[in-house]
């Protein structure tokens, strides 16, 4: 194992956030949390929440207490430029997670104008740090400007080698593969024992919003893992983002048709990650192509299962191959028996390397 992180000074040293993500989404708020709580080791923490709606905002400050926070965007840039002014390091955290797609006319002005944001801090002395991101199917307009704004960041982080390849064959320069934010759940040092489940438990979770063809696919591959359960079998159509809700309870009834000697059970949970938590460890495993319900789920000792498109998913595959659990396909055979892998004892070992990577990043 590696060998226990030791905490810098913080004195003189300080984090500033300004929080704008997808706040239907409890992957978003769980990275966003962890980066907050791991910087919270290394220096002390400022965070605008002004932009955040309000279940979002208490999210975070009830989860990170050590950290200090401001409803306004205008008193953290100054906060920070009066830090400066006095001599103190101070870093800038971009948002993690996954960076794709293209870029729309209407959005140039507002990019525009973050980038130049960006460069009067670089130019104020301000390290500025792009950590937990995953990269893929850049179109040209963001591939330009990612490779501009990519000159302003002290320093980038990928989250998994395949997107550090990618943004490498684009000639955008990665300072270090660190795992995903979503790691630091795995404290195995801290965690208390995780109660088994007392039957046979499926946990389905999928996002059905990017190719055509997706739903179907979900729904071939549920029918076909059904038809190999037992009757005391008990199956969990689950979602964590809004969008997914209306899908999985959808497949939740359609299960009840197909099997009516199973119990099926649709369940979302968008704000609590600890209430997430909660109800995935029921499961005996989960299979998904949502990455922030897999990892969650394997915090709490479920055996997990990616189901990819390689078209769209190559942000969950990549990742799950650098810690050895392969994913399979929505055509792939899937013994609910012996299918998917626990991942709490590699988790431990991301966990240790992701702190190490943030001890980097300080120095």
């Amino acid at each position: 194992m590696d060998q226990k992180i030791v905490r810098p000074n913080k004195m003189g040293r300080y984090s500033f956030f300004s929080l704008k993500t997808q706040f239907e989404n409890l992957g978003d708020a769980l990275i966003n949390i962890e980066l907050i709580r791991i910087a919270s080791r290394y220096s002390t923490v400022l965070v605008d929440l002004s932009r955040c709606e309000e279940s979002f905002a208490n999210s975070i400050s009830t989860s990170c207490e050590g950290a200090e926070y401001s409803d306004s965007s205008a008193s953290l840039f100054l906060s920070l430029l009066k830090r400066r002014l006095h001599g103190d390091e101070c870093y800038y955290f971009l948002s993690p997670g996954g960076y794709f797609g293209t870029l729309r006319a209407r959005e140039l002005p507002s990019r525009v104008m973050n980038t130049l944001v960006l460069c009067g801090l670089r130019l104020a002395g301000v390290r500025i740090v792009l950590a937990g991101v995953s990269a893929e199917r850049f179109s040209p307009a963001y591939l330009t400007l990612f490779r501009i704004r990519r000159m302003l960041i002290h320093r980038l982080l990928a989250r998994d080698t395949l997107s550090q390849q990618y943004l490498s064959d684009r000639s955008i320069t990665v300072d270090a593969v660190v795992p995903d934010l979503a790691f630091n759940l795995f404290d195995l040092e801290h965690k208390n024992e995780i109660p088994q489940p007392d039957r046979t438990t499926l946990v389905f979770s999928f996002r059905c919003d990017q190719t055509d063809d997706a739903r179907e696919q979900v729904r071939r591959l549920v029918r076909r893992v059904m038809g190999s359960l037992e009757e005391s079998a008990r199956v969990i159509f689950y979602s964590q983002v809004v969008r997914d809700d209306q899908f999985m309870a959808e497949l939740a009834t359609d299960a009840e048709v197909l099997s009516s000697n199973v119990n099926s059970t649709f369940i979302s949970e968008h704000r609590s990650v600890e209430m997430a938590q909660q109800i995935l460890s029921q499961g005996t495993v989960v299979l998904s192509n949502r990455l922030h319900v897999l990892l969650v789920a394997g915090s709490v000792g479920c055996r997990v299962q990616p189901v990819v498109d390689e078209m769209v998913n190559a942000k969950v595959k990549g990742l799950f191959e650098d810690i050895g659990v392969s994913s399979i396909t929505f055509t792939d055979a899937f013994d609910h028996r012996t299918g998917g892998k626990p991942i709490l004892a590699q988790g431990d070992a991301q966990r240790h390397k992701l702190l190490k990577g943030f001890s980097d990043v300080y120095i």
